[in-house]
């Protein structure tokens, strides 16, 4: 049986609902072996902050310091029952680079998620953008998507197709986008994210259908055979590597023989 290790678990340093001792102790309940949180962290100056849903994601230190403190009591607490991992989930907006250098510069995690959940100007959520629409909300998201890969700050690019939950469009028109996105990853030796969160498990077609990327820009990383991040995004107990053992069959078939996750920056591998 294939190992559980969720590397995407948030709590109520950002908006989940838990505090971290009751993640892991869901986590020992449900055999997970393995644990990685990745708190939200968003670093910009007043003008560029997003406006809707900016309230969700802390942008104070003292938030991310109280996390990263309850990280450290847990994994002495629960040294001999589970491993745990500390990491963050980084809001990406073009021109914060700087800011996010600074804030992290100083901090030991494990590894760092590169997220886009903000595009345009305004600066808006995705799912809740009034400005952008269609084909030209997707071209955005990706080109946020490209520019948060060029900085070479992450080492994975998490729940990377998110926007195909929210905008339907032809994936083929986005082909060059895609390739480009691999090709990028590629170079900057990123890792990406199979995001479990709207999965849905009914059946293999389903999974297939459902997944985060979907399977015509996830062909294209398994032939450029990059690493593999498993993550259900959890929120709350119950939802920690929720499913995970129901779509390991579907991703063999597409040919992903094993997952990742990082301790100290670097991947480790196993077998799934």
């Amino acid at each position: 049986m294939a190992k559980l290790i969720d590397s995407h678990v948030h709590t109520h340093y950002s908006h989940g609902d838990a505090e971290v001792f009751e993640m892991v102790m869901d986590a020992i309940a449900r055999g997970v072996q393995n644990i990685g949180f990745a708190e939200h962290y968003l670093r910009c100056d007043d003008t560029k902050m997003p406006i809707l849903r900016s309230g969700i994601f802390f942008r104070e230190d003292r938030d991310f310091y109280h996390y990263l403190n309850a990280t450290v009591r847990a994994k002495s607490f629960f040294k001999d029952k589970i491993d745990i991992r500390t990491g963050a989930e980084v809001d990406y907006l073009s021109g914060n680079d700087a800011d996010i250098r600074e804030g992290l510069k100083d901090l030991d995690l494990d590894y760092l998620m590169g997220s886009v959940h903000f595009v345009g100007e305004p600066c808006m959520y995705v799912r809740e953008h009034e400005y952008l629409e269609g084909d030209n909300l997707v071209h955005t998201y990706f080109a946020e998507t490209k520019k948060l890969i060029k900085t070479g700050l992450f080492d994975i690019l998490s729940h990377p197709e998110l926007v195909r939950y929210d905008v339907e469009y032809d994936v083929k028109k986005f082909e060059s986008d895609f390739k480009e996105i691999t090709d990028l990853l590629k170079k900057y030796n990123m890792a990406v994210e199979i995001n479990t969160s709207y999965v849905d498990v009914t059946s293999e077609k389903s999974i297939i259908d459902t997944l985060n990327p979907g399977t015509y820009w996830l062909k294209m990383c398994i032939d450029a055979e990059l690493p593999f991040v498993i993550g259900s995004d959890a929120h709350r107990p119950g939802e920690i590597a929720l499913n995970f053992e129901k779509m390991f069959p579907v991703l063999k078939k597409l040919g992903i023989k094993k997952l990742a996750y990082y301790v100290k920056r670097k991947p480790v591998f196993y077998e799934i």
